[in-house]
């Protein structure tokens, strides 16, 4: 029973720290527009580039 509260618990860490991570849209597009406008994107898109390719 310990054993199980103990994975449920780690598990449960694990998955939000994850989710604290992840940029908002609006800054994600922020961070994207910028180099699209200088030009430095070299010919990433909005997908590779939100997915970090």
């Amino acid at each position: 029973m310990t054993r199980t509260l103990l994975a449920v618990a780690a598990l449960s860490l694990a998955a939000s720290s994850t989710v604290a991570l992840a940029l908002p849209v609006g800054e994600c597009s922020a961070r994207f527009f910028a180099p699209q406008r200088d030009g430095s994107l070299n010919g990433r898109d909005w997908e590779s580039f939100r997915q970090g390719v």
